[in-house]
């Protein structure tokens, strides 16, 4: 997809209602579908976060937006570097890699994803590689003028 695509896939993302329980733990991000067909399967998040030096990452939760939790892998850390300013912190980057199911065509569904004290939420070792036509945009919690799940 250009660049200048997903772009606008960012803007529209901006404007998608993701709730408004900001918090530094979680993450709201849209997966846009952006083929001719609904879709039913894997999509890729890529986190990037600051995080205290040194420390494991708690179990990770990913939600639709009503609530419903659902199966999720998350990744080794791909890479780590100090937090300019800030010794006690690093910037660190890794993938969670979930299931999206009936992702409207040509349109997106929100998903959240947070730190939980469950040590279990849903794992889906055998989840496939992510399917072709779907891009997940992070975004703020926010109110918006969209629907946390619409079409173009």
């Amino acid at each position: 997809m250009p660049p200048d695509h997903r772009d606008l896939l960012r803007q529209t993302a901006e404007k998608v209602d993701t709730g408004t329980e900001a918090s530094e733990t979680s993450r709201a991000f849209v997966v846009f579908n952006t083929t001719r067909a609904p879709l039913t399967g894997t999509a890729v998040f890529h986190a990037e976060m600051s995080w205290p030096r040194g420390a494991d990452l708690p179990p990770i939760a990913v939600t639709e937006m009503a609530g419903r939790p659902v199966p999720r892998v998350v990744g080794d850390v791909l890479r780590s570097e100090d937090e300019r300013g800030r010794p006690d912190r690093e910037r660190i980057a890794f993938d969670i890699r979930f299931a999206v199911t009936d992702v409207p065509a040509n349109g997106w569904k929100t998903y959240l994803a947070w730190f939980t004290e469950d040590p279990a939420p849903p794992n889906a070792a055998d989840l496939p590689e992510a399917e072709t036509g779907l891009i997940a945009i992070e975004t703020t919690r926010h109110g918006g003028d969209f629907p946390a799940s619409g079409t173009f």
